[in-house]
């Protein structure tokens, strides 16, 4: 009936095959149902699906969506996600200072290896991207986190 949350447990059933043939697939489509209607966990579980590329072909572009959308309704562990996804160098989209941005606001969060993600990045991070990142946060400081997420993040 379109309940976003016995939606998001229906994803979770088929990732984990209780209950229910484990099927990476019928998971993913059943969090996207819930994703659709707003559900956190739905947007996020699918950004995982996406970004590992379970149930479907690997898809940065779905997977950052995704996770942008779960962290905008406050996933503290999004932002570390996005942070990674931008850091993947198999991502074409690849961006350091976006992926400095994501782990910053996830730190900010308490979310368990933003920190040790910006200290591992501190030591290869290039002085432009470094001006990047701190454009983005302080965008932030005078916006709402909707506002100042760096286009595309």
């Amino acid at each position: 009936n379109g309940d976003s949350r016995a939606q998001y447990t229906m994803g979770v059933m088929y990732r984990r095959g209780a209950g229910v043939e484990q099927d990476d697939r019928e998971a993913l489509l059943w969090f996207l149902a819930a994703a659709e209607s707003g559900h956190m966990l739905g947007q996020y579980a699918a950004g995982l699906a996406f970004d590992q590329g379970r149930g479907i072909e690997r898809d940065f572009d779905n997977a950052l969506h995704s996770l942008r959308q779960a962290a905008l309704n406050g996933h503290a562990a999004a932002p570390v996600q996005l942070g990674n996804v931008y850091f993947d160098k198999a991502n074409p989209a690849a961006d350091n200072a976006k992926a400095h941005f994501g782990w910053t606001i996830a730190k900010r969060r308490n979310a368990p290896g933003a920190g040790e993600n910006l200290y591992m990045l501190a030591r290869t991070i290039n002085e432009e991207d470094k001006q990047r990142a701190t454009a983005y946060l302080y965008q932030c400081a005078k916006a709402t986190l909707r506002i100042c997420f760096p286009r595309k993040l």
